[in-house]
């Protein structure tokens, strides 16, 4: 006899096979465009801002945050701005004569594919507000399941499950760039030595959400906020441009320093990362 202390017991099956078909239908659809969308550099990282479905995308985002951090009992978690629209923007996106094009070769014919998405819509409403769904419901789901499973992969979507696009430990990672804003700076003013390995914190601040839209969505404009990452690009030509092994360098350091006015933009990154370290406390 099943344990009825056991809240699977209570959930009917119909419900459990419609909610799991419609967490993975999804997950898949929103991690392909993110895949798709961040492939093509042209895009630049705020793609998601110029899609039209998307427009409301900071306020909801801002919203989401808000609502999160304000209640401590839940763990934030920092997710790809994509996953603030709701499931309707999505069908809305791929409408898009501007859009469909880069996702049909993923998908089937775009009415067909358009159409199940809006048969979806209703059904995933229920979900969403645990109202009953009889199994009449699982039979429209799951066929839109196994079309999506086998275009892109029941391998793949089962990956994007597991690892959806988060950044995990956002203040940590603020923290650690903050740090290497400080270190770096300081070794080119003792004009001692050679930078070390700075890849990593560069990759950190070229990433989707360092951003001022993400990090600070509350503030209306920060023209200083890209001066991190131009720090940091920077810094990539230090060591190939200084030559230690030879005479004179600490004259060719300045000069550096000087014509790429670095000091400049350590002064605008450390007052950037004061409003993101505050914004995230």
């Amino acid at each position: 006899m099943k344990d009825q202390s056991d809240p699977k017991v209570l959930v009917p099956e119909s419900f459990r096979l419609a909610s799991d078909y419609m967490y993975g239908i999804e997950i898949a659809l929103r991690e392909l465009i993110i895949e798709v969308m961040d492939a093509d550099p042209s895009h630049g990282r705020l793609w998601y801002l110029k899609l039209e479905p998307a427009r409301d995308v900071v306020k909801k985002m801002r919203e989401a945050r808000t609502d999160q951090l304000r209640n401590r009992h839940i763990q934030f978690i920092a997710y790809h701005p994509i996953y603030y629209t709701d499931f309707p923007d999505l069908r809305k996106l791929f409408e898009s004569r501007l859009v469909w094009p880069r996702f049909e070769r993923y998908l089937w014919g775009k009415e067909a594919f358009l159409g199940d998405l809006e048969k979806l819509e209703p059904i995933r409403n229920s979900i969403a507000h645990h109202r009953p769904v009889p199994h009449s419901t699982v039979e429209i789901i799951a066929p839109v399941w196994n079309m999506l499973k086998n275009r892109l992969g029941e391998e793949k979507i089962k990956l994007w499950v597991q690892r959806p696009t988060v950044v995990e430990n956002i203040r940590e990672k603020l923290n650690h760039i903050n740090q290497e804003i400080h270190k770096t700076w300081e070794v080119i003013s003792q004009k001692e030595c050679q930078l070390p390995d700075i890849l990593e914190v560069r990759d950190c601040v070229a990433a989707w959400w360092f951003t001022r839209e993400y990090l600070l969505p509350d503030k209306e404009e920060i023209p200083e906020f890209d001066s991190i990452l131009k720090y940091f690009n920077k810094l990539s030509e230090y060591n190939q441009n200084i030559p230690f092994h030879e005479r004179g360098y600490v004259i060719k350091i300045r000069k550096w320093v000087g014509e790429n006015k670095i000091d400049e933009l350590v002064t605008n990154a450390e007052s950037v990362m004061v409003e993101a370290l505050n914004g995230w406390g």
